[in-house]
This record gives structure tokens, sequence and C-alpha cells, in this order.
């Protein structure tokens, strides 16, 4: 099975258009900023028709750029959750990991 790209995933507003369109980016962080690797472009609801359409985003573009960008987060804190429970383990740590993850894939602006 291929690995997903590894990094923190981060998303951001951009606006690279000429007509002034700003769409939800999910990438690959740096210094808090997206470092140019990208992941996923989140299109606009009237179906991504391109840089001719002016309709903002939707929230629910924004949700799914969130909920992408902590995919990452959510599987190291299912993998830990996993273990956690498989070995017995202190249930602390586990629970700020869990609550971390799905803080972030629930956040948007």
């Amino acid at each position: 099975m291929s690995q997903h790209t590894p990094g923190e995933w981060i998303w951001k507003e951009v606006n690279d258009f000429p007509e002034g369109k700003h769409e939800p980016l999910v990438g690959v962080a740096r210094d808090g900023l997206l470092c140019g690797h990208y992941i996923a472009r989140l299109f606009h609801p009237d179906g991504g028709r391109g840089v001719n359409s002016h309709s903002p985003p939707s929230e629910e573009s924004y949700a799914n750029a969130c909920l992408i960008a902590a995919a990452p987060d959510l599987l190291a804190a299912c993998k830990s959750a996993l273990g956690t429970i498989e070995m017995g383990g202190v249930f602390e740590t586990l629970q700020y990991e869990l609550k971390k993850a799905i803080a972030k894939a629930e956040t948007t602006p």
C-alpha cells in the first residue's frame, strides 16, 4: 500500500486567479505556511467551472478542507488509540490526541 504525503497538512484560502477568485487549498506546511506541495484544491459549489466562476466557496468547502487537512492527524490518533487499547495502556494521552485531531477536523473559519 502506498503511503500518504508526509508532513503536517494545513489548509489556506488562496487567491491565485486574475479574477480575484478565492478557494480553499490543502497542502503540506512548513513553518505554518503552505510550502508548494498541494494535496487538494476545493472547488466552488457551482461544480468547479474553472476561473470564470465568481461564486464564493461554500461553508461545506471550508469544512471539507478542514477534514482533509486533519486526515494525517486523525490516522495517527486512530493508530495510537488502537495500540493503547490493545496494550491496556493509559488513556489520558490518547484522549488528548483524539480531541486534538477531532478539533482540527471540525475547525472552520
